[in-house]
């Protein structure tokens, strides 16, 4: 077996790797976990017979990125290498049949995501009480993921006087096309529309006492673990309709499905919840919770893997006979 590491924007894969591949290691089985670079552990594969990798083993492909026709062409041939490919939403699911880029028969689709640690990210057994409503965001600092309709929306209230704290966690992304640089944040900050947190290492400690988690993104989500884990925690949760997002809440039970690219949509919702009584914000809170143990919990997703990854291989036993 041969694991392939990747960074946050490229393969770590070189000339170099392949020639160790090609002299010292016998590929049996692939499985790879990188929605960025879902390609890169089947391009091993492509080269079956010079790496003496079995066909048939086990992947993992997640989000279509590349929309070009030679690229899906590409990514055709190559995925008839899989035995098993997992999708986090019906959208990806109908972009690759929609495209014809793998049998039915190998598709599986998670309906929790990847899940989350349900009790690391538990709620706070006593609330703690502020004076104000605690709005916090948590993600990559992207245009796509709704920095600007977030910062409108920060805007809107402090226009408005209300006294509700905007937050932002999550590390700035220097080389992504769609960056935000250091300088805008900084800038907002100065107008003191929100509070930005950086990454945080402990994050169920600071989102112990919000009152809404948002993501207002349009970026190619598969299923965004943050809302998974503010639902986790009852939290109730504030995204879009866009895909990743949307399957994630029961709207108006957990939280509330707003327009992309929306910033009246975003502040028009956070009021929504800024406004209810506690015991419909409770309430709220409950169902979160609820629905997140159902839903989410990750030792259902890692039981949910190891049956797949025990019926290819069986499979390929068999078939190897």
């Amino acid at each position: 077996e041969w694991k392939i590491y990747h960074n946050h924007h490229e393969p770590i894969i070189s000339q170099q790797i392949f020639e160790r591949v090609q002299k010292n290691i016998k590929c049996t089985k692939i499985y790879e976990t990188n929605k960025k670079h879902p390609l890169t552990g089947k391009l091993l594969c492509n080269c079956g017979k010079k790496l003496q990798v079995k066909k048939g083993v086990n992947s993992y492909f997640r989000c279509p990125y590349i929309y070009v026709t030679t690229h899906l062409n590409c990514i055709r041939k190559i995925l008839k290498y899989n035995s098993k490919a997992i999708f986090l939403n019906e959208s990806d699911i109908s972009f690759m049949k929609s495209n014809k880029l793998l049998e039915y028969d190998k598709i599986e689709i998670f309906d929790g995501g990847e899940g989350v640690d349900i009790d690391r990210y538990a709620p706070c057994k006593e609330l703690v009480e502020h004076s104000y409503f605690k709005v916090v965001m948590v993600s990559r600092v992207l245009k796509t993921k709704g920095f600007h309709e977030f910062v409108q929306a920060a805007k809107f209230s402090k226009d408005a006087g209300l006294d509700i704290q905007y937050f932002l966690a999550g590390g700035i992304d220097e080389i992504h096309p769609d960056r935000i640089s250091r300088q805008e944040i900084e800038q907002a900050q100065k107008n003191e529309y929100f509070h930005y947190m950086g990454h945080l290492k402990n994050l169920p400690e600071f989102l112990k006492d919000a009152d809404c988690v948002v993501l207002p993104s349009y970026y190619n989500e598969g299923m965004n673990r943050s809302l998974m884990e503010a639902l986790s925690m009852g939290i109730p949760i504030v995204t879009t309709d866009n895909r990743g997002c949307k399957e994630l809440v029961l709207d108006g039970k957990t939280g509330f499905i707003i327009p992309s690219r929306n910033a009246e949509a975003l502040f028009d919702a956070i009021l929504k919840l800024y406004h209810l009584d506690k015991e419909n914000m409770n309430r709220m809170r409950e169902n979160s919770r609820k629905y997140a143990i159902k839903r989410f919990d990750v030792k259902n997703v890692i039981q949910s893997y190891i049956q797949i990854l025990d019926n290819v291989l069986n499979y390929n036993k068999m078939y190897a006979k």
